[in-house]
């Protein structure tokens, strides 16, 4: 079996794919019978997944090392083609969605790929490629721009994963030292930030225009497939967070503080009782073996062939995206994931999250025309979340037994606190690109109002990067992936629910996650959940109910 490295990265000729997935269109829009069209289908899937791979290749040269001139100008060749294929793709699903044999097609693929196809084929013309492409530069400077941060420490260049490690210390001081240092790391590229965002604003908000939508907002809903809900759910749904989460994260975190003795600073939520800091002393991937190995036979299985082909990238070092990712590799049926791995209590965390997108489409692979039935953003966030509370089943195998109540207990706090913040990102976007006109610093005073309503709790050392506004700046997805966030909200809903439900019955709920991931991509949102046996985050008292037992199991554990 190939391993990831051993792969050969070439670039892809453009136009011999454009020249092949437009003749196979043509013969889908010609097809007679159903296996006629269906064999278009599987030829232009086969296109998508070359697509998809090199693409994933030239994304992991670049995020593994931003200083890697070859890599980059691969991006940069991405940047430009991707717009062009979504297109392609755009009028493949036309051909689909006005084809004699539709309701044949549908038994073969699912009815959501047809209200999703409807959806988006609205976002994608030839008007808005350029625009497209001005967007992927921006987001490639942003992304190369935060890679290389880094601050001089007693003569030491840190970069900003070491600057993070470094301020998860036990002594206070040195937590605030840190702090400080990453914020002031921060405010060298503060205006810099503040340009890219502004570009990508205006950029967007012409996408929208010329595409036909009020605001990028509503182009985005779009964009997403959101066929199950839209603006008043999610305004509801924002309304019962402020409602049913806020106070009881404000809650905990003042009984944090009397804990500690001190108020609680941004930099000091992580650290939850005096004295107690949980060190995590095992390898990371030996320790994953054992835990997959008694989690399930799925877990096994993927987790094995994930470490004997190498198909993940961990180290940190100087040039490395800060950040994680697991990206499909469709030629070798492997997904490929990547961290900048720190050794801390989050970072096991995030290698979970990044295990339950990969087990996903490890469990995916094989099915002819995969790129038929794409799974929207919620529910494939819902796998990964949901797998950082299945693995809690044997956490002692990387976390030490006396400290795994105190991970727990970590874990679950932020869970949900989470909810709060994550929706304060989706509604900030929302009210941004609703009035378009704002000016950079309307928008950090537009941050500090939000923050005040959904993370009250929050404190800042006065006059930094942080303190003017600015910390959604560090938050990835507004700047790359805008409306995505409120993905993994919806998520943390669902993922709390497994995880009640696996403390009642692991085999029950194991079965129900399996049922959850094979259903992705054939139903909507609402209704995978509703046949896993869940309520949807959108469900009258579902938030009320999921903090109250959150509390109570927190009450009940030994610290």
């Amino acid at each position: 079996m190939i391993k990831f490295l051993e792969f050969p990265y070439e670039q892809i000729d453009f136009c011999d794919l454009t020249e092949r997935f437009k003749l196979h269109t043509k013969k889908l829009k010609a097809a007679k019978s159903i296996g006629e069209a269906y064999l278009q289908i599987i030829e232009t899937d086969y296109l998508e997944k070359i697509f998809t791979s090199y693409a994933t290749l030239s994304e992991a040269g670049n995020t593994n090392n931003s200083y890697n001139k070859y890599y980059f100008k691969e991006e940069n060749f991405f940047n430009k083609v991707k717009p062009e294929f979504s297109l392609l793709v755009q009028k493949r699903n036309e051909a689909v969605l006005k084809s004699n044999l539709r309701d044949e097609l549908k038994k073969l693929i699912g009815d959501e790929f047809f209200d999703s196809a409807t959806m988006q084929k609205r976002t994608v013309s030839v008007d808005v490629l350029k625009l497209m492409n001005a967007e992927n530069v921006l987001s490639q400077e942003y992304s190369t721009i935060m890679s290389r941060l880094s601050i001089e420490v007693d003569g030491k260049k840190l970069t900003m994963p070491e600057i993070n490690k470094l301020g998860q210390s036990e002594d206070r001081e040195i937590r605030k030292k840190y702090a400080i240092l990453g914020e002031k790391a921060m405010m060298q590229v503060a205006l810099d930030l503040d340009r890219i965002y502004d570009e990508m604003m205006k950029i967007r908000t012409e996408i929208a225009h010329k595409t036909g939508f009020e605001s990028y907002t509503d182009y985005c809903l779009c964009k997403h497939g959101r066929t199950s809900y839209g603006r008043m759910e999610l305004k509801k749904f924002a309304d019962n967070v402020e409602k049913h989460i806020v106070p009881v994260v404000s809650k905990m975190i003042d009984e944090q503080a009397k804990r500690l003795g001190h108020e609680v600073m941004n930099y000091d939520e992580s650290t939850l009782f005096p004295n107690q800091k949980v060190k995590i002393e095992k390898e990371l991937l030996p320790a994953f073996k054992k835990i997959f190995a008694k989690l399930s036979p799925e877990t096994k299985v993927f987790f094995d062939e994930l470490c004997e082909r190498e198909f993940y990238d961990l180290e940190l070092r100087d040039g490395k995206t800060n950040g994680a990712y697991s990206n499909l590799m469709p030629l070798c049926s492997m997904p490929y994931i990547f961290e900048t791995y720190n050794a801390t209590e989050g970072a096991v965390e995030t290698f979970a999250h990044e295990c339950g997108h990969g087990l996903n489409s490890f469990l995916h692979r094989g099915e002819p025309a995969s790129s038929m039935c794409v799974q929207s953003a919620d529910i494939s966030e819902t796998h990964s979340m949901s797998m950082e509370f299945f693995v809690w089943q044997n956490i002692d195998e990387i976390i030490p037994p006396k400290d795994v109540n105190a991970y727990k207990y970590r874990q679950l706090k932020d869970s949900l606190a989470f909810i709060p913040y994550g929706t304060a990102v989706d509604l900030f976007q929302t009210m941004v690109y609703d009035n378009p006109k704002m000016t950079p610093s309307e928008r950090l005073e537009l941050w500090k109002d939000l923050q005040k309503r959904f993370v009250p709790w929050r404190r800042f050392e006065k006059g930094l990067f942080y303190d003017q506004g600015r910390m959604w700046q560090r938050q990835i997805h507004i700047m790359k992936w805008p409306f995505y966030y409120i993905d993994y909200v919806l998520a943390q809903v669902v993922a709390l629910q497994f995880w009640v439900l696996d403390e009642e019955d692991h085999e029950k709920a194991w079965d129900a996650y399996i049922r959850l991931i094979k259903n992705s991509g054939r139903y909507t949102f609402a209704e995978i959940i509703k046949r896993a046996g869940l309520s949807t985050p959108f469900d009258d008292g579902i938030l009320p109910k999921i903090s109250k037992t959150t509390l109570e199991f927190i009450a009940g554990l030994e610290v």
